[in-house]
């Protein structure tokens, strides 16, 4: 019993602190949108020909959604975490450190 406890509670751990990094062609960034309501956000530049996204979900639940989309037609690249629960619960917890092309436009809405 004590065994298949800990077994449930290593997976509940793992699953909350999942990590996940996404990379597009750095020349086919012209924008870039981010939404994070709760979580760290770091931007910087990258020399490389990709530009890299990655996540680490500090906090996660059913009523959390997280998109990366990137518009090859228009350059644009957006990344959002979106909180569905309750104002008040703060179930989603997203840190994103994003690694961008050096000339690219950046809109970013941080926090409620």
């Amino acid at each position: 019993m004590k065994v298949l406890l800990g077994l449930i509670l290593w997976v509940s751990a793992t699953a909350v602190a999942a990590n996940d990094s996404r990379e597009f062609p750095a020349q086919q960034v012209k924008d870039f949108e981010v939404h994070n309501s709760s979580g760290r956000i770091e931007i910087g530049t990258t020399q490389s020909k990709k530009a890299i996204v990655e996540t680490v979900r500090k906090k996660w639940s059913p009523k959390c959604q997280l998109s990366i989309q990137h518009n090859k037609a228009e350059g644009l690249l957006t990344v959002e975490v979106e909180d569905q629960s309750w104002v008040l619960d703060n179930d989603c917890e997203v840190d994103l450190k994003v690694r961008l092309p050096e000339l690219v436009s950046q809109r970013i809405f941080s926090g409620s």
